[in-house]
């Protein structure tokens, strides 16, 4: 399974992290020596499985068409007979592939497993064409005496990739996602909205180096460019207070929610007024990029919430890939994207599971690696 990365080189990176956000504790955070000269890292999308495998087969029984004036009728006559169940995306004629020009064509008599129903031995790689046609005995002079069997694509191809195996198999019907090709080809962010995501892993990083477990978490507006909530690890002091955890909990506390207490940690106002957060509120920071998130993504990432639930269209950046309890957490809160630094043996969102593209799952959401790998091997 490969996975195309994008290289990334940042401009100067004296101070990405803007002064005016404050940490768990001002003096913590200013004391602690994260290496900030930034090396090249790579972004790397956590697509579903289906995206990257080999094309599968499914035998075939296909006979030569003889009277091509006949094609039209033999269609319809073999897709009441034999409607090819789950291979909708193949083609049922194709010309016959010789190489030469005027070849004739071929088609699709049945599904190997269709004969087998008919307790004729699906094994064979020849059959004669009457014993598998079950009715209209005079199309067959339209056909060949012997069917052949071959091999035609089993799913239907979801990427130019597959599109590409498949039809030296057999002829296949393909519509190719736009934004899945953009973002298998790395052509999602702009080299500004890149930089915004390397600040943003910066802030996690810093937050890390608070946290005897390393892990830092930074949770993002878009829309707005503002850090809604920002937190570090605590399974020090309670064993589910993983960054994720605390992190989606600060937000809740932003909306007169919650469960836990703060420990110190701060949170910018969401739908309250800053005074409403008493003294561990702060402004929320501006971000400012050329170029709007929301612009670059297409059609998938565009925000339409009017009031959030949770992190209903936030991003979060965390320096290590979530596990299993965060990563349902990231789902029950509706978030938007995930951006983490390092995978981890035991991670939910690209390395043991992945979570995110569950098909049984009522909420998904993207999840891109890599972001300042080096720096979050902590």
């Amino acid at each position: 399974m490969s996975e195309k990365k994008r290289k990334h080189v940042s401009p100067d990176h004296k101070n990405y992290v803007n002064k005016t956000v404050r940490s768990t504790k001002d003096e913590d955070i200013s004391k602690t020596n994260v290496d900030l000269h930034i090396s090249p890292w790579y972004l790397t999308p956590v697509l579903a499985d289906k995206y990257y495998q080999h094309t599968e087969s499914e035998n075939v029984y296909v006979a030569e068409v003889l009277d091509q004036k006949m094609t039209a009728q033999l269609v319809k006559t073999l897709s009441s007979q034999y409607p090819l169940t789950g291979l909708s995306h193949v083609k049922r004629v194709r010309a016959r592939a010789n190489g030469k020009k005027n070849a004739g064509l071929e088609i699709i008599i049945c599904r190997a497993i269709d004969v087998n129903i008919n307790h004729l031995d699906s094994s064979s790689t020849s059959i004669q064409t009457e014993k598998i046609m079950k009715t209209d005995v005079s199309h067959l002079n339209a056909l060949s005496e012997f069917c052949k069997l071959f091999v035609v694509p089993k799913y239907p191809p979801l990427t130019r990739k597959q599109y590409e195996q498949s039809s030296q198999l057999w002829p296949v019907q393909f519509h190719e996602d736009k934004y899945i090709a953009r973002v298998m080809n790395n052509q999602v962010f702009t080299t500004s909205e890149l930089n915004f995501i390397e600040q943003n892993m910066s802030l996690a990083l810093k937050l890390a180096m608070v946290s005897k477990c390393h892990v830092g978490a930074v949770v993002v507006d878009p829309a707005t460019k503002t850090v809604v909530a920002r937190a570090h690890d605590f399974r020090n002091k309670h064993t589910l207070q993983h960054a994720v955890m605390v992190a989606i909990d600060l937000v809740a506390q932003g909306q007169n929610g919650g469960a836990w207490n703060r420990y110190g940690l701060q949170i910018g106002p969401n739908l309250q007024e800053a005074e409403s957060l008493n003294d561990s509120c702060i402004k929320r920071e501006n971000h400012t990029t050329s170029q709007s998130l929301d612009e670059c993504c297409g059609k998938d990432c565009r925000l339409t919430k009017t009031s959030p639930y949770l992190c209903t269209g936030y991003d979060l950046y965390v320096t290590r890939e979530p596990c299993t309890m965060c990563a349902m957490a990231l789902v029950h809160s509706r978030i938007r994207r995930v951006f983490y630094g390092v995978s981890t043996p035991w991670g939910a969102l690209g390395s043991r599971y992945k979570i995110h593209v569950w098909e049984g799952l009522n909420h998904h959401f993207e999840v891109w690696k890599g972001v300042l790998e080096k720096q979050c091997q902590l």
